[in-house]
């Protein structure tokens, strides 16, 4: 049986194929800094720095938007802010993505789930 972990690197391959079919630069994944970790950072076409959350779920019964609380979300955008400080990259826009994935392999886009 495989580990969480396991699922989660799993998944994260298969988001990461399917963003670069959309036209998506893959920068970075499982970037850590003192606040935590983003499981990806792409560059969109317009050089828009993405930072994607990506949820694994066995059924579609949950709404994954639903996973990213207030919380959450503060602590991606202090992620993003670190790490567009590290890079350099301030003057670049951000948007925040959410991408889930069930064990059919299907997989939910969510663009701009929260802002900066």
């Amino acid at each position: 049986m495989k580990s969480k972990h396991q699922i989660g690197q799993e998944g994260e391959i298969i988001v990461c194929a399917y963003l670069t079919a959309q036209g998506i630069v893959i920068c970075e994944r499982n970037y850590r800094n003192r606040y935590g970790e983003i499981d990806i950072i792409g560059l969109d076409i317009d050089k828009t720095i993405l930072i994607i959350e990506v949820k694994h779920y066995r059924t579609r019964s949950i709404d994954p938007r639903l996973v990213i609380n207030a919380k959450k979300k503060a602590t991606l955008v202090n992620m993003a802010l670190y790490y567009i400080q590290e890079k350099n990259l301030c003057d670049r826009q951000i948007r925040f993505d959410l991408v889930s994935l069930n064990q059919n392999k299907e997989i939910d886009h969510y663009k701009n789930i929260c802002v900066l």
